[in-house]
């Protein structure tokens, strides 16, 4: 009776026993210290996350409790290896205020500033989409290789100045339909207009339309289907006799002592008529149209001349003397060069 009332005793303690140790394990509380000690964590979860020195101060940079990550300095994103080309990075740039992107080390990358985007890049710029337009002031590129920009409506439309610098620039506007391309429409406004190649410039088309009075064209080889221009004629550049002022209309004659041209007296051989509006120009080089010891004469085509100085004879024009033909007088007024 005795063993056996000990027995029940050691059971009903033991039991207690177990109970108090699972009591205390479940009041078992961690103690966290701040800041959190450095380790590696499988799984971690935070409604705000501040990293950097100065983001450290609670009181300037309260949590919003949103699930915004702020970040004093960068965020390096793959191998973080310096000089390493297979990593990415997300920098502020705090002295230019600029937000910096880059793909590698040494490879394209892009700034957003306050007023500007500036893409700097190592190989080529694409930009693509069917609604891409570039609406700005300021438009600079100068990739050492190509540019390449895709899209149903590309426009650059800028208030001063664009220049493209390239070994091969292709503007070329249109989408496919159906397997078809439908050509698009590419227009060049400036004040000037200057295309500039140590290679070849080369437009082709059916059909060139050009609205200006002048085409110049120091050393070319060119070769046109159509070309349209409002100008009607033919000239060139003749060093002239700098003491006579020639205007446009004047009948001018070379000088046969001189080989000058000046204003045509009878005395000298019968030249041409002073261009006004040439639709090519020979014998150009730069600085020519302004100097006072060259004159553009037209020599072949469509020109306006000063009637007091011709003799018309049955639409027939001469010059004063009739010593030499002129042309054809036309219908608008002109005379007709051949």
């Amino acid at each position: 009776m005795k063993l056996q009332s000990l027995s029940l005793l050691i059971t009903c303690l033991i039991i207690l026993n177990s109970q108090y140790q699972l009591q205390a394990k479940s009041k078992r509380e961690i103690v966290v210290f701040y800041p959190s000690p450095y380790g590696e964590y499988e799984d971690l979860r935070t409604k705000f996350l501040a990293v950097g020195p100065t983001l450290m101060d609670a009181s300037l940079y309260p949590p919003t409790n949103d699930g915004s990550i702020y970040v004093e300095t960068k965020i390096d994103l793959g191998d973080p290896t310096p000089g390493s080309d297979t990593y990415g990075r997300i920098e502020y740039d705090k002295l230019n205020k600029e937000l910096v992107v880059r793909a590698a080390y040494t490879g394209t990358y892009m700034k957003i500033g306050h007023d500007k985007i500036s893409f700097y890049v190592y190989d080529a710029l694409e930009l693509g989409g069917d609604k891409t337009k570039i609406l700005t002031g300021e438009i600079f590129m100068d990739p050492s290789r190509n540019i390449e920009m895709y899209g149903n409506e590309i426009k650059l439309d800028p208030r001063q100045e664009v220049k493209i610098w390239g070994r091969n620039v292709t503007i070329s506007p249109g989408k496919t339909i159906g397997g078809q391309l439908t050509h698009g429409y590419a227009k060049i406004i400036g004040n000037p207009v200057s295309l500039e190649s140590d290679g070849d410039i080369i437009a082709t088309s059916s059909t060139i339309t050009i609205n200006t009075s002048t085409i110049s064209a120091p050393t070319a080889d060119v070769t046109f289907k159509t070309v349209y221009a409002p100008g009607s004629d033919y000239a060139e550049y003749f060093k002239k006799d700098s003491s006579q002022k020639l205007n446009p209309g004047d009948v001018v004659q070379i000088n046969p002592d001189t080989g000058l041209v000046e204003l045509y007296d009878g005395t000298g051989i019968y030249l041409g008529i002073v261009s006004s509006d040439p639709v090519v120009v020979g014998n150009y080089q730069e600085g020519r149209e302004k100097s006072p010891e060259f004159v553009l004469v037209s020599l072949v085509g469509q020109v306006k001349f000063n009637r007091s100085q011709v003799l018309i004879d049955h639409r027939i024009v001469y010059t004063k003397d009739k010593k030499y033909r002129i042309g054809i007088l036309l219908a608008n007024g002109k005379v007709l060069l051949r």
